[in-house]
């Protein structure tokens, strides 16, 4: 499979998947309790097959780009500029949601200190290497760590958050899209310090398309149901939507410089 074909289903995929998934959260779940509606609930498990079959096909096809692209015994770089902006982008995502939004509000103050902490490094840290990427310079690779350690607190946090609440069978794709993201930054983390074996790239870039698209389908439908629904459910507030998005930017530009680092 060329590139171009891969990206190219990657993007129906999430153009259909932020579609469908749009039209499930106005329509098929009880935005109050987080539920499907049973009135709703056969097409509400047809539009579930759809995506999680859609999340398949992205990652099938993209390990199944052309294995000699992946091969090459040099140090990557991951230079692209898109990346380094999504690296400032991912910073302010992560800045907003913990210092001016109300996402931490329910945790306990070690567990908020703590997250301000993390989240305050790995801000400063990518918006560094956002600075380096774009104009060529070095930086220390131990700071592609500090990601890691606020994603581990969020987590945290958040899952803390829903063992508190019953009704969370709604936040299931952004639970897993979480979780995605901690693997991601661990592999960017692996990738940029030379640690990742050749073999590996297929499945990190894999996943790091993966979670591109579960950050996107998980976000955006949020947005839109946050602009056209009057109340904001209870279990939203724990629902970090800035960060995915972030996020699913990180991911596809950071997927995408490692396939053009290896090209070369």
């Amino acid at each position: 499979m060329t590139s171009r074909l891969n990206y190219l289903i990657f993007s129906l995929a999430c153009i259909s998947g932020i579609g469908l998934r749009t039209v499930m959260m106005l329509f098929t779940v009880d935005s109050d309790s987080g539920f499907i509606k049973a009135e709703y609930a056969f097409p509400a498990i047809l539009l579930i097959v759809f995506l999680i079959a859609a999340a398949g096909v992205v990652f099938l096809c993209s390990l199944a780009l052309k294995g000699e692209l992946w091969k090459g015994d040099q140090p990557l770089s991951l230079s692209l500029k898109p990346f380094g902006v999504a690296c400032i982008v991912m910073a302010a995502a992560i800045l907003f949601e913990t210092f001016l939004s109300t996402l931490t509000s329910g945790s306990s103050v070690i567990q908020q200190t703590i997250h301000y902490i993390f989240s305050l490094i790995s801000a400063v840290s990518l918006i560094y290497i956002g600075y380096c990427k774009l104009t060529g310079k070095a930086y220390h690779l131990i700071l592609t760590l500090t990601p890691i350690l606020f994603w581990i607190m969020r987590l945290i946090i958040i899952f803390t958050g829903f063992s508190t609440i019953s009704t969370i069978s709604d936040t299931v794709i952004e639970t897993v899209g979480m979780c995605l993201c901690l693997i991601s930054f661990l592999l960017w983390a692996k990738i940029e310090c030379n640690q990742l074996g050749d073999k590996y790239y297929p499945v990190a870039f894999a996943t790091l398309m993966l979670t591109g698209y579960l950050c996107c389908i998980s976000s955006i439908p949020r947005m839109i149901a946050d602009i056209f629904s009057v109340e904001q459910a209870v279990h939203l507030n724990t629902v970090p939507t800035f960060t995915a998005l972030a996020s699913a930017f990180f991911s596809i530009a950071c997927a995408i410089s490692l396939h053009k680092s290896l090209k070369k």
